[in-house]
């Protein structure tokens, strides 16, 4: 079944002159059949509204490279629910938990260029970002039952946008990750599954407060 979906994030055709469109006023047809929705927090909707206008209205940038990065906050996750093992979180759980954040970090790697980046971010991202790389898919081994070491999440690569970009990336990348989940058909029970992985995260994103500090942004340089 499709019907038309509000676009609540449109970054690859934001901002142009006086152009002075709201992104709630664009509508595209989406097959929502298979979708995955996700309940994000009032908290981290603010920052996004809140970011979006410090870029599009207020010629701002998000300073980069960013400290912690995406990387890293997935990292930092996981690390804390290893620890929870002893204290509930069984190891089949926290191994589902590594493919989730294999699989978001993969995704923010392959699609920030194209789909979360505002228009004056473009510049931004050819200065910093100094080469392209292969991306190479992680894997993972389900034959083994026991609780995956911190070691074992991903290799490093600090030329990938997930070890450049931080929160304010990611969290955009959760609004428009349903639209690309609808198109792997994904059965129910596993969308369930990932839906609970992602709003844990998500929770755990709010009480980390130390994220959303003011000093986030410099002005547009005029060079851009």
């Amino acid at each position: 079944m499709s019907r038309k979906r509000k676009a609540p994030l449109k970054c690859d055709n934001s901002v142009s002159d006086a152009d002075d469109s709201s992104l709630d006023e664009d509508y595209v047809a989406v097959d929502t059949s298979h979708e995955v929705e996700f309940n994000i927090p009032q908290q981290l909707k603010l920052l996004l509204e809140n970011d979006s206008f410090y870029i599009q209205r207020r010629n701002m940038l998000i300073k980069l490279p960013k400290s912690p990065n995406v990387f890293s906050l997935l990292q930092e996750y996981y690390n804390y629910c290893y620890c929870r093992v002893t204290h509930g979180m069984s190891v089949k759980s926290l191994s589902l938990l590594k493919e989730v954040l294999d699989g978001i970090l993969t995704y923010f790697d392959f699609t920030l260029y194209d789909h979360l980046l505002y228009a004056p971010e473009r510049k931004q991202y050819e200065n910093v970002v100094k080469k392209r790389v292969h991306i190479v898919m992680p894997t993972t081994d389900n034959s083994d039952k026991e609780a995956p070491s911190t070691a074992q999440f991903c290799s490093d690569n600090s030329e990938l946008p997930s070890r450049i970009y931080g929160v304010e990336h990611l969290l955009r990348l959760f609004v428009v990750l349903p639209g690309f989940l609808a198109r792997t058909k994904m059965p129910q029970e596993h969308s369930t599954e990932l839906q609970q992985y992602i709003e844990d995260f998500l929770m755990y994103l709010c009480s980390q407060t130390h994220l959303f500090n003011k000093d986030r942004y410099e002005e547009l340089p005029l060079l851009l």
